[in-house]
């Protein structure tokens, strides 16, 4: 039996979540339930879920959810919970064994299950936990006046870390000339300017929603992480690195776009992302 709680305050009536369907509403509570709570996060089928994550899949969503939300509704509750408009959570398929599961990452966790902190009935403890972005409900509370700058910030250290996790564990482990992002343990977790073009990738819907297909066009172009690409003065080999990735737009849309895939395997990937924004 599971004990502990979770915090949630009545303002969730005022925010974009409520507006959902009832289901994805509770498919929304169902996620931040079974999300890790463990400071240190722990291993699920020998793969390492971080704090505020959940490893699952839709039926078991459906199994622990109330009747009303069954796997399909479950899908689609997730795709309207990482929406713009919400920004409940973010999803990323996970392989492990030849099976395929969803890693389910609630933005702001902490907002919503601090490590410490008692809960009272006053303003100081019943406050609301949860995330808003630019006024926005981006879980199950809006903050109390004042707190939107802390709110915006917990919640943009929530995506750096997931952003920074994947880098590292997908792309810097994977190729050797690749360097990995050290993230810093004090606020802000990276620099001034990489938080600021952070910022705007977090805020770019078209961004967090191909995510996967970004990581994935950087593994179908070899030539972006061997050092096969050189400079305009030829003396030094190129390879992507963090900031070329988020620095903007159209540096993310020429890697969906493969532009760095080899000629040769251009036909081979060239429909993988046809449904990329045609008109960026």
């Amino acid at each position: 039996m599971r004990n502990g709680y979770i915090r949630l305050h009545r303002r969730i009536q005022e925010s974009n979540i409520w507006q959902l369907r009832s289901a994805h509403i509770t498919t929304a509570e169902t996620c931040l339930l079974n999300a890790v709570w463990q400071p240190e996060g722990r291993k699920v089928h020998g793969f390492q879920v971080e704090r505020g994550q959940w490893l699952t899949h839709y039926h078991e969503i459906a199994d622990k959810a109330p009747p009303d939300v069954t796997a399909k509704v479950a899908r689609t509750a997730l795709s309207h919970l990482a929406s713009k408009n919400v920004r409940f959570l973010g999803t990323r398929s996970v392989t492990l064994s030849g099976l395929r599961f969803i890693l389910i990452t609630i933005w702001n966790y902490d907002k919503y299950n601090p490590l410490k902190g008692p809960i009272s009935g006053g303003r100081a403890h019943g406050r609301a936990h949860g995330r808003a972005h630019g006024g926005h409900m981006d879980g199950t509370t809006l903050p109390e006046e004042g707190e939107e700058g802390e709110e915006m910030k917990q919640g943009l250290v929530s995506f750096t870390r997931m952003l920074v996790g994947r880098w590292n564990s997908e792309i810097a482990d994977r190729y050797p000339l690749v360097h990995p992002v050290r993230l810093r343990t004090t606020y802000p977790p990276l620099g001034e300017d990489r938080m600021k073009h952070l910022k705007a990738r977090w805020e770019d819907a078209d961004f967090t929603e191909n995510l996967d297909a970004i990581f994935e066009a950087i593994h179908n172009s070899p030539k972006l992480t061997n050092g096969s690409m050189q400079f305009r003065d030829a003396k030094r080999a190129w390879v992507i690195d963090f900031d070329f990735v988020i620095r903007n737009v159209a540096n993310y849309t020429k890697i969906l776009e493969g532009k760095y895939y080899d000629r040769k395997d251009r036909g081979q990937y060239a429909d993988l992302y046809a449904d990329t924004d045609p008109e960026t």
